[in-house]
């Protein structure tokens, strides 16, 4: 499957701030009608609407993207790790599967600063 490019993703990147900026209001929030809005009307290049989340890997932004992910127990595809809100429970992150056919979601006390921790480096 393609991955996009770095041009590709700063490019997509720019095109969906000024879609988000200019027709947000006009569609009730909703990001994609923004998107298609921007894309008939505004846009000079033309591009997809829709970008699955495996076109999009290694353009995350998180601080784990250098690391190996932990494993998701039920399907084997690679956890991401999200922070969450502060919380009686002392869970400071959680661990949610990126496979769209699997919804396992793992709380965990460790911080984002203890998986790095732990977590180990890409080669």
């Amino acid at each position: 499957m393609k991955k996009l490019s770095y041009e590709e993703f700063k490019d997509r990147t720019i095109a969906l701030n000024r879609a988000r900026r200019i027709f947000h209001n006009l569609t009730d929030s909703n990001l994609t009608a923004s998107f298609e809005a921007y894309q008939e009307i505004l846009a000079e290049t033309e591009r997809e609407i829709n970008i699955d989340h495996h076109r999009m890997s290694g353009f995350r932004g998180s601080i784990f993207d250098g690391f190996v992910r932990p494993k998701c127990d039920l399907c084997g595809s690679d956890m991401d790790i999200r922070n969450v809100m502060p919380n009686d429970e002392g869970v400071n992150t959680q661990l949610v599967c990126q496979s769209e056919e699997c919804d396992n979601v793992l709380d965990s006390e460790l911080t984002m600063e203890g998986w790095a921790d732990i977590l180990e480096k890409k080669a």
